[in-house]
């Protein structure tokens, strides 16, 4: 058994899930509130977390959203944001080295990820919405009651 699969057999028993552990391919996901899942893959020593957001339109205003909520990792708790290559999935990733990683530690990992997944996926999802809304005519329009 590795270092991960010893921190999530511990995580596991933390939370009530005595079965929490990778599998033949090396994953594990995590699924919370029927929103967000995280699924971690284990490469050598180090553990990566992707989380997908939903799919991006091709709209620039969209992407400009996604690039803000990068920058400096403001809006992802230390996670990138990306799309996913040879698709149009929005992805929430991050990546951890397993030396010192400590069951609390992961614990903290995990919130941040589930808060940050949440957060762009509000916020992708808002902006989906806006970009298919249909525009309302203003009162001021001359021609908006024609």
């Amino acid at each position: 058994m590795n270092k991960f699969e010893l921190l999530f057999e511990e995580i596991g028993a933390q939370i009530g899930m005595e079965s929490l552990s990778f599998g033949d391919d090396n994953t594990c996901s995590l699924e919370f509130d029927d929103n967000v899942v995280l699924t971690f893959v284990v490469a050598d020593t180090v553990l990566y977390c992707v989380a997908y957001l939903g799919d991006w339109n091709d709209e620039p205003a969209i992407a400009k959203k996604l690039l803000e909520a990068n920058f400096a990792w403001q809006a992802t708790n230390g996670g990138t944001l990306a799309i996913e290559p040879g698709s149009s999935r929005v992805v929430l990733s991050r990546s951890w080295e397993g030396d010192g990683l400590t069951m609390q530690a992961m614990m903290s990992n995990i919130e941040d990820m589930v808060s940050a997944a949440e957060t762009c996926k509000e916020m992708l999802e808002g902006a989906t919405e806006a970009q298919t809304a249909t525009p309302s005519m203003s009162h001021d329009d001359p021609y908006a009651s024609v």
